[in-house]
C-alpha cells in the first residue's frame, strides 16, 4: 500500500467467516460436519455475498479507500 498509494491505487482486504463453497469439498470435510456449522452460526455465507462486498468496495468514490472488511453470519461467535 505504501507504494501504490500515492498513486491513487487503493488495496483492500477482504475476510469472509463461514462461506459455503468448493472449498469444504476440496477439503474433505463431511456433510455433517458442514451441516453442523450450518446449525451452530445459521446461514452461512455465499459467493453472492462477498460479491456483493467486492462492488460496495470498488463502487466508492476515487477519495474513499476501505482498508478492511470482516463479513461472517450473523451467529458468528468468532473471527
Amino acid at each position: 500500500m505504501l507504494d501504490v498509494g500515492p498513486k491513487g491505487v487503493r488495496v483492500s482486504l477482504i475476510e469472509p467467516g463461514l462461506l459455503l463453497s468448493g472449498f469444504q469439498e476440496a477439503a474433505g470435510y463431511s456433510e455433517a460436519m458442514v451441516n453442523g456449522f450450518t446449525e451452530k452460526f445459521g446461514p452461512l455465507l455465499i459467493g453472492e455475498d462477498i460479491a456483493n462486498t467486492i462492488h460496495f468496495m470498488v463502487s466508492q468514490p476515487a477519495h474513499v479507500h476501505i482498508s478492511e472488511i470482516m463479513v461472517r453470519p450473523t451467529r458468528q461467535d468468532y473471527p
